[in-house]
């Protein structure tokens, strides 16, 4: 841990305080050191306090975002790439704060976003790693460019759960209704060796 006083890009001194210098440690495009936060330094402090609040909410604005707040956005990352979240607004000239930025970015603007409804092979892939990691979006979505955690997981529960118990298959355990049923007392089990296949026609009992 090491106590010192750092320049920021924006020019403006900091108050002297404790930070740790970090690999994990905000690394900014636009400064060669240690990008600290617009309101504090967000290495060390708010890792030995907890984290913090993205922003104090004062005159921050929400709801809908902009066609010129979005243009802004991109031209801010597409020339100095993705930085600290928390500093990017006041960077980017937005009146918005830190993880509404990130949500936009990652979810709607990115230029590596596939759009439209998950193909069936990527729904097969989504049964696939469902039945061997459960509901852990962000994991799965690492396994699908261009696809993010949270249409992944809307598109599991409005699409890919309901095929799954149509063709009688539980969304939970990945096993029969029928087996599921009959051990309903125990703990379920999820049968990762063997998840079901979205595209084949339902067996004739």
């Amino acid at each position: 841990m090491v106590r010192g006083r750092r320049q920021c890009h924006l020019g403006e001194r900091k108050p002297s305080c404790l930070f740790l210098l970090r690999a994990s440690a905000c690394r900014c495009p636009l400064d060669p050191l240690y990008c600290l936060d617009i309101d504090g330094a967000i290495g060390g402090l708010s890792f030995l306090m907890g984290r913090q609040p993205c922003c104090d909410k004062k005159g921050v604005k929400q709801g809908p975002w902009t066609a010129e707040e979005d243009k802004k956005l991109i031209s801010f990352i597409l020339t100095h790439g993705r930085c600290c979240w928390r500093a990017v607004p006041k960077l980017a000239g937005l009146l918005r704060c830190g993880k509404s930025c990130r949500l936009r970015w990652t979810n709607y603007l990115r230029p590596d976003l596939k759009r439209g409804l998950l193909t069936a092979d990527e729904e097969q892939l989504v049964v696939d790693l469902h039945a061997k990691l459960g509901n852990r979006w962000s994991k799965i979505a690492a396994k699908l460019p261009g696809r993010t955690d949270n249409e992944i997981k809307n598109h599991w529960n409005t699409h890919i759960k309901k095929k799954l118990i149509k063709m009688g298959i539980d969304p939970a355990t990945h096993q029969s209704l029928a087996s599921t049923k009959a051990v309903s007392q125990q703990e379920p089990q999820r049968n990762p060796a063997n998840p079901p296949q979205l595209n084949q026609p339902n067996p004739v009992t």
